[in-house]
């Protein structure tokens, strides 16, 4: 039979007296099993050295009946154990047997000036195995009392030199023992340990998240496979200061302070934090992902705790939430536009609405105004004005919604840009000079023709100038200059008008937004003339950039290429640059570009 069928033959005899109650927990019945097999491996050593003992001595003396006797004794633990399965109760009973035993054996070989006196380490040695402490405390009660029996007996004979080597050999048979078991729990608790890491590590490995292990001193001694994945790392030669330079630089206080956090706070450090896929990615800024951090501390002492880092990406989820929060607002302005259409349209309709109406009932009712009362020409001017009113509201809207939908189409064709200007001077004169407002032009001598469409441009310039003389007051100035710059040509449209106030210049351009509006404000419009303006700009590849401060006037200056717009350009609506001019009487060198300003903003 080979050894390994012996062994589990042994093993299924030696469970099988093991009490079924140990069974359940298989420490218990360990400790049970060892408890049991040490007893009967002696009783075994006794049974082989008999015939020895008895050989070498020629009969059987005293000393030698009595130790023979007592390892026979350790059977009644061993059954006691098998049969109850207490195994505390099995050594207290063993411990008094062996002390038992050696004070007979110290009594018949000379007192306390027998060998076998040592024999009590056994004893203690024996219990110390169980690893329980009670056991240890009543072994070493039965042994002060086997000492102190000795001591009180008397002795009836001195030690042969038989004793000793029997002695001997017990106490190194035993000391093997205790070293084997040693040897062998020891192995088996690296085996276990290193079985349960395998786990542990297998266990990680099919995590999807990152899991770092971050020791007290800063070190990192345990990476999973998703961090070579997700991160480019070697998780053989992982250090924090690879992953602290894959941090973007603005998220690393965040990342600190929930190491910060984990280490001398609560236990607990959370963070978002953006990481480079590789360490040159970093550098770069590109192939930047964004991961939700925790990081948990554990152990016991302050000196010996170490702290766990998950990372969890969640970019795909940050880009929907940034595309969902992109989409909450773009409704919020949409409400926001939709609330102020009716609220502007409920003013700019209604009014001209209600006197083409009311003065046209006058005219219809027979007897009311006589066909010869001058009053009828004045009422038919009021209704042409509120009719060519309600015409520039909805030919605004019609634009707008044209220039939003992408429908509104420009005709690429050469432009005499001073005759454009000069015709719609023209056109805005009669309102000018109702309001004593001078409206001047200066034009370069080198101006040159653009290549743009005549129709949008010409309807830019009327809104830029419209504006002008709207909200400039009685008897104020409203100058149109236009030069060349290199390849482009830049018109400036500016007034000496009541402003406009630092925190409308941003919304500027914005659907259906006036600045200073209300229901009673003093000057009508619908609010879209900057937004077709900065449609139409768009459209023809121009820019468009504004500075004004109240009380100080207005100067809006648009810049077209003189070639027309090229394939590549956008067709959005241009962003209006915005400038606060320095608090002057009048805007007089404006265009001379001799005013101080403050730095460029964007609006809408």
């Amino acid at each position: 039979m080979r050894a390994g069928s012996l062994s589990q033959v042994l093993g299924a005899v030696l469970d099988r007296v093991v009490h079924p109650d140990a069974r359940r927990d298989r420490r218990v019945a360990e400790a049970h099993l060892r408890f049991i097999a040490a007893r009967l491996l002696f009783v075994c050593l006794a049974c082989a050295l008999l015939p020895i003992i008895l050989l070498v001595s020629g009969g059987l003396p005293v000393v030698s009946l009595v130790l023979v006797g007592s390892i026979a004794l350790l059977l009644v633990p061993a059954l006691y154990v098998a049969r109850t399965g207490r195994l505390d109760h099995g050594h207290d009973v063993s411990s008094c047997l062996l002390s038992g035993s050696i004070v007979a054996l110290a009594v018949q070989s000379g007192g306390l000036q027998s060998p076998f006196v040592t024999l009590f380490a056994v004893v203690l040695l024996d219990t110390a195995l169980s690893g329980k402490r009670r056991a240890l405390t009543g072994a070493l009660v039965a042994c002060l009392c086997g000492l102190v029996a000795i001591a009180a007996l008397p002795s009836s004979g001195e030690s042969t030199g038989l004793v000793v080597p029997i002695v001997a050999a017990t106490l190194v048979t035993y000391t093997l023992a205790i070293a084997w078991i040693f040897v062998e729990r020891g192995e088996r608790q690296a085996t276990s340990q290193m079985r349960s890491r395998a786990r542990a590590t297998a266990a990680l490995d099919n995590v999807s998240d990152v899991v770092l292990w971050r020791e007290a001193g800063g070190e990192i001694s345990f990476a999973n496979a998703a961090a070579h994945a997700q991160l480019g790392l070697d998780r053989r030669a992982f250090n924090e200061t690879m992953l602290f330079e894959r941090v973007n630089v603005g998220d690393r206080p965040a990342y600190l302070k929930a190491i910060a956090d984990a280490r001398h706070g609560d236990g607990h450090g959370h963070a978002v934090i953006r990481l480079a896929v590789d360490a040159e990615a970093a550098r770069q800024g590109r192939d930047v992902r964004v991961f939700e951090m925790s990081a948990r501390r554990v152990g016991q002492g302050v000196s010996e705790e170490a702290i766990v880092i998950g990372l969890r990406d969640v970019t795909e989820r940050h880009a929907a939430d940034a595309v969902r929060e992109v989409a909450r607002q773009e409704a919020e302005r949409i409400a926001t536009s939709k609330s102020q259409f009716l609220a502007t349209m409920s003013h700019e309709l209604r009014t001209p609405l209600n006197a083409i109406i009311g003065f046209s009932e006058l005219l219809v009712q027979p007897g009311m105004v006589p066909p010869d009362d001058p009053r009828r020409d004045e009422y038919a001017r009021i209704i042409n004005g509120s009719g060519q009113h309600l015409l520039e509201v909805v030919n605004a809207i019609l634009d707008m919604s044209k220039i939003e939908s992408g429908m509104m189409t420009v005709e690429q064709e050469r432009v005499e840009v001073g005759q454009v200007i000069r015709s719609s001077r023209e056109l805005l004169a009669v309102r000018a000079a109702d309001k004593a407002v001078a409206l001047t032009e200066s034009l370069a001598p080198d101006l040159p023709d653009l290549i743009a469409d005549r129709r949008a441009l010409k309807q830019v310039l009327l809104n830029l100038m419209s504006n002008a003389v709207k909200f400039t007051p009685h008897g104020g100035d409203v100058t149109v200059t236009a030069v060349r710059d290199r390849d482009h040509v830049e018109i400036v449209v500016a007034d000496n008008g009541c402003g406009i106030a630092e925190a409308d210049l941003t919304q500027l351009g914005a659907p259906f937004f006036q600045a200073r509006q209300s229901y009673d404000r003093q000057h009508e419009g619908t609010g879209l003339g900057l937004s077709v303006v900065r449609g139409l700009l768009g459209l023809m590849g121009g820019s468009m950039m504004i500075e004004s401060a109240p009380g100080v006037g207005t100067r809006v200056a648009i810049r077209m290429p003189i070639g027309g717009k090229g394939a590549d350009r956008s067709s959005e609506p241009v962003s209006i640059l915005t400038r606060i001019s320095a608090r002057r009487p009048a805007l007089d060198g404006l265009a001379s570009g001799q005013q101080a300003i403050t730095p460029l903003r964007r609006s809408a």
